[in-house]
């Protein structure tokens, strides 16, 4: 009471707590009650830590306090006000806080008034941990270690450090994004459907990330699409799913700034990496997540893979685009093979008149070795654009192979070139010994010049049921990321002298036997292409029949 009689403000903020509270347990029943009186609390401890404090935080500032000291000096304030309200005493134990690795433990016993223990107890902890969040720049929890007694101990800690699928969950929410999910949830009624439930069954990658982009929560969609456990995931910066090079361009760090700026990311298309390294492309979408004061707390992210849709599309773009280049690669082949050939006969008759030591024969030489190398590239134009059919005859693929790599082997092995075969013996495909040579000699050579120097080109298979899967590696430099999709594109070349036809027609001679070549995406060193052929009826000795 006030000196004329009058309620004093703060009994008429305890009256209305207790007016509210028998609302709330009466319509909605004691959970939601405390749900909500903690969020009562959790906003008048942020305004009392914003306001009536600033003045305790700035003098800790310039006193260069220890950030135990300064967040313990500040806490002693807020206890007085926590009592004041009419919310009960607190009893201070450890504090600790440590901005860097932004952790913070606030231990504390709590002595209730013994009338209003379920008004006060939910508010009084919310009150607590707001405060201790509004000073810290964390999200917290407030986790009572027996929320059975009125006269209970409890932890404050960073609500990171718990899932939100936790048994037993805290008697508050943990942190804002379980009491995102535990409200919204109910609005779906009080039967067996919730809004965590959709999250946690959609296929969709469902992220929760807080304003340092630090993962508060993580679906079941996430934990299949990129092999991370919840347990391995919750706690860590977003960055554990980004490829090397998305990292290093900071693409969190735009994203954020983007949503700092109160805009949302809808739809971008992106690659993000699963546990093992494999790299996919998804459809990104972040949004904005505000707490029920208005506060930014965070953002959700959907990610939705769609690498099968885009090789597709890609594909479909390809035989398109392919179809019209072959035509005009058609067209040119046949407009310059007649002039070459002409021109290269002329070369000869005039080569042929002059004396064995006129030094104009290395001249003709020349030019007949570049007459030469134009005739090749309209070889490849011709192949490329009206390929033959292939003739497949069974045949042994480590035998193949193995014919294929030794002559390199002899060739290259001096500069420190090692070549490994690890195919099983037995291994029979149907294929085109001519088509797939040129397709083999062509990543083993390109194997070879991505080395450039001493290393090493591997060759294995495996079989996926009567599909067989042949990796071509090295462990040069590796292809960036940027180039993957544009290596197979006619006349792409990283070579000085070059056609940029090799790759395609590897790869269209693999397609002409029902099969697909690829580049892998992976992080760090060396480059990996991939084929698939398909095993010969009678391979094994019938075992694949």
């Amino acid at each position: 009471m006030d000196g004329n009689g009058a309620p004093s403000g703060e009994s008429r903020e305890l009256g209305a707590l207790r007016a509210i509270s028998s609302a709330l347990v009466a319509v909605a029943g004691e959970e939601l009650a405390d749900e909500v009186l903690f969020r009562v609390g959790h906003g008048w401890g942020r305004a009392y830590e914003t306001e009536a404090l600033r003045g305790v935080r700035e003098d800790a500032a310039a006193a260069g306090e220890a950030c135990d000291v300064a967040l313990e000096r500040r806490l002693d304030r807020a206890l007085e006000r926590l009592h004041a309200l009419g919310l009960g005493r607190a009893l201070l134990g450890p504090v600790h806080h440590d901005p860097g690795a932004r952790t913070c433990l606030v231990s504390a016993r709590l002595a209730l008034p013994a009338d209003e223990p379920l008004a006060a107890r939910p508010a009084a902890l919310g009150f607590l941990t707001g405060f201790v969040a509004a000073a810290t720049g964390l999200d917290l929890v407030c986790r009572p270690s027996d929320e059975t007694k009125p006269d209970a101990s409890f932890d404050i800690v960073p609500a990171h450090d718990y899932r939100l699928d936790q048994e037993p969950p805290p008697a508050a929410p943990a942190g804002s994004a379980r009491f995102f999910l535990g409200t919204l949830g109910r609005s779906f009624g009080d039967g067996d459907l919730s809004l965590a439930d959709l999250l946690e069954n959609t296929s969709d990658a469902v992220i929760l990330l807080d304003n340092q982009n630090v993962v508060r929560y993580w679906n079941r969609g996430a934990e299949e699409m990129f092999q991370f456990t919840r347990a391995e995931a919750v706690g860590r910066k977003a960055g554990f799913i980004l490829p090397p090079d998305l990292l290093a361009a900071d693409e969190l760090g735009a994203l954020q700034k983007k949503l700092a700026s109160g805009e949302n990311v809808h739809n971008l298309i992106t690659r993000r990496m699963r546990k093992d390294g494999v790299v996919r492309w998804v459809s990104l979408t972040r949004t904005i997540l505000h707490d029920s004061h208005g506060a930014i707390l965070g953002s959700t992210a959907i990610v939705r893979d769609i690498t099968e849709q885009r090789e597709t599309e890609s594909a479909l773009e390809r035989t398109r685009m392919l179809a019209m280049i072959g035509e005009l690669a058609a067209k040119i082949a046949h407009a310059i093979k007649n002039p070459l050939a002409g021109i290269h006969a002329s070369v000869q008759v005039l080569a042929s008149e002059l004396a064995p030591d006129d030094p104009r024969r290395e001249v003709f030489a020349e030019i007949g070795d570049e007459i030469h190398r134009l005739d090749d590239t309209v070889l490849d134009l011709l192949h490329f654009a009206r390929p033959l059919p292939p003739h497949v005859q069974p045949n042994d693929l480590r035998t193949f192979v193995q014919d294929l790599v030794e002559p390199l082997r002899r060739r290259f092995g001096g500069r420190g070139v090692l070549f490994e075969v690890a195919i099983e013996e037995g291994l029979v495909v149907a294929l085109d010994a001519r088509m797939l040579a040129e397709a083999f000699d062509n990543l083993l050579i390109n194997a070879v010049q991505a080395l450039d120097g001493p290393g090493k080109v591997r060759v294995e298979a495996r079989t996926l049921g009567r599909i067989v899967e042949v990796d071509v590696s090295d462990t040069g430099p590796g292809i960036p990321a940027a180039d993957v999709e544009r290596i197979f594109e006619p006349f792409v070349t990283q070579k000085s002298r070059g056609t940029g036809l090799g790759l395609p027609i590897a790869r269209k001679n693999v397609e002409l036997h029902g099969g697909s070549l690829v580049a892998l995406v992976k992080p760090g060193p060396g480059a990996t292409f991939r084929l698939t052929l398909v095993l010969a009826r009678d391979e094994r000795a019938g075992a694949g029949a």
